[in-house]
Order: structure tokens, then sequence, then C-alpha cells
């Protein structure tokens, strides 16, 4: 599929932003032309394609070697999804049933999203599959369902030959490759997970906290701030479970403050809370940031 041919495809997509399709199309291609190592090619692409189909979620899974299933690599914004955990898991298993398909698939999770599962293949090997959640275009609409199939094949025509072409560096088999890339997942999957207990644990320690005036409370919490935006992690909100960022602010009932969550709900910066120490904190990941417009 050309250019053209593909940024036509992806006219009709259902998005509520206004993208510039021919830009990302080139962004893709240079992407995929280009020299970088298969861990930076993946997050690039990942990024491109989730501005392309609209879609709040995606990830690549590759199979290692010897293994009976597939393993995501690169993973994006399901944390974000407003899906339960049934959902989720069924999103995932749809993937592990489809990545062996010769054609794309597009398959409903709920009334809101679909999976787009895109088989990337060697030949005639499946090793693996791109993943996307995009918005369902309606109960009844089958023509966002045939476009999205139709971008995605357009779009496998790319990225194919641009990891297998990374994935033959000197000698390395795609076999090999995939394993090492599985277990690189595997190992930052284990190294954040220590993190986040790490830091759950530290701020638990914390709860009833103040530290005797407003400018010692404000001072905290940019702190925390610094320590969650370096490794992408918010607070999460107590009151509504959003993803947000704890402040403290004047308030005229106390004198060292009040600390509270500051977020977007329904697309308008709200403060939740109130507190006079400070609340239990968990950790979230950070949402992806999405403007108006994008180039």
């Amino acid at each position: 599929m050309n250019e053209a041919t593909l940024v036509e495809a992806f006219r009709g997509i259902p998005r509520r932003d206004s993208v510039r399709i021919g830009i990302q199309v080139g962004k893709l291609r240079k992407v995929c032309m280009g020299d970088q190592a298969l861990e930076a090619f993946f997050p690039e692409a990942l990024d491109i394609l989730l501005r392309l189909f609209h879609a709040p979620a995606g990830a690549f899974w590759f199979r290692p070697f010897n293994a009976t299933t597939l393993f995501p690599i690169s993973r994006v914004g399901f944390e974000q999804l407003s899906l339960s955990n049934s959902c989720l898991s069924a999103c995932e298993q749809m993937v592990r049933g489809a990545w062996q398909s010769l054609a794309p698939q597009v398959r409903p999770i709920d009334r809101s999203f679909v999976s787009l599962i895109g088989p990337i293949r060697d030949g005639s090997t499946s090793i693996g599959a791109l993943q996307l959640v995009a918005d369902s275009g309606g109960d009844k609409d089958q023509q966002p369902k045939l476009v999205y199939a139709r971008a995605m094949a357009g779009v496998l025509s790319l990225i194919q030959p641009a990891i297998h072409r990374r994935m033959q560096v000197g000698e390395t088999s795609i076999r090999e490759a995939t394993d090492r890339l599985a277990q690189l997942a595997d190992q930052l999957t284990g190294l954040q997970q220590s993190m986040r207990h790490a830091i759950d644990q530290t701020l638990g320690q914390l709860r009833g906290a103040s530290f005797g005036s407003l400018e010692a409370n404000q001072q905290f919490t940019r702190v925390i701030h610094e320590l969650l935006e370096t490794h992408g992690l918010r607070v999460v909100c107590p009151e509504c479970g959003a993803a947000a960022i704890l402040r403290c602010s004047k308030n005229p009932r106390t004198r060292d403050g009040v600390f509270v969550f500051d977020h977007s709900v329904a697309g308008r910066r709200t403060f939740h809370g109130g507190y006079t120490t400070l609340p239990v904190l968990q950790v979230v990941s950070k949402p992806p940031r999405r403007g108006k417009s994008l180039a």
C-alpha cells in the first residue's frame, strides 16, 4: 500500500481531535525506514499509531522462542481505560487467540471500544501482534470496522519489514531476538513493580502526616510530584480514582493549608479532597497527554 492510499485509509476512522493524517503517516514511514534499535522503534512507532487510529491504548506482543503464548513488549494506556478487570483480561485473550490469523482482526470489547489485532509475520510464520484499542464507532456501524481493518493492513505492510530488518542485525535470528525482547520485558516489568511497591510503601508510612506550615506542606507535595514525574507516575485520587497531582492549597480554616488532588474530570480541571493531613496515597501510571490538535 503506497503512502497516498494509506492516508486515505485513515480518513474514515472516528475521531474527536484534528489529526494531520499525512504528517503522521510520513512520520511512521520515517521511523520504519530509520536505523534505531528495536527497543526505541517500538515506543516511537506505537506513539504514532495511537494518533493515527485515535486509540487510547496499544501494545506490541511477541512470542519468545519455545514459548506457547505472547508477551507484551511495549504497552501504553491500558491502565487508563474505563474497562473492568474482566474486560481487560478478555482483551488480552483476544490477542493470544488471534495473533496467528492471516489478516487483521477487529473484535468488540464493549459498547465503547474495539480491539484491533494485526498479526506480525515473518513469511509464513507468526511471530507477534500489534494491538490497538480504539473507538467502537457505534454498535451497528460496520464501516469504521472495515476502515480499521484496511488501515491496519496498510500499517502492517510498513512495520513488518521494519521489525524483520532490525531483528536480523548481525547474526541474531528472529527467534533469538524475540527471546531477548521477552526477557527484557520481564525484567522491566519486575523493576517497575518493585519501584511502585517501594513508593507505595513509603507513602503509606506517611499517612496522617503534616509538616507544620503551609510552606512546608507545599514543599513536600512538590518533592512527591518530582519523584513521581521522573518515573511517569501520579497518585490516585481517593474520591474518584483518577490519576492526579497532590497539592497543598491555602484554606481560610486552617493555617497549614489542605491537601488536594489536582486532575482533569470530564475535560475540566478539578480539585478533590481538602485533607488537613496526608491521606492514603497510592501510585498509578501517568495518563497520556492528548491535546486538542495532534500534528
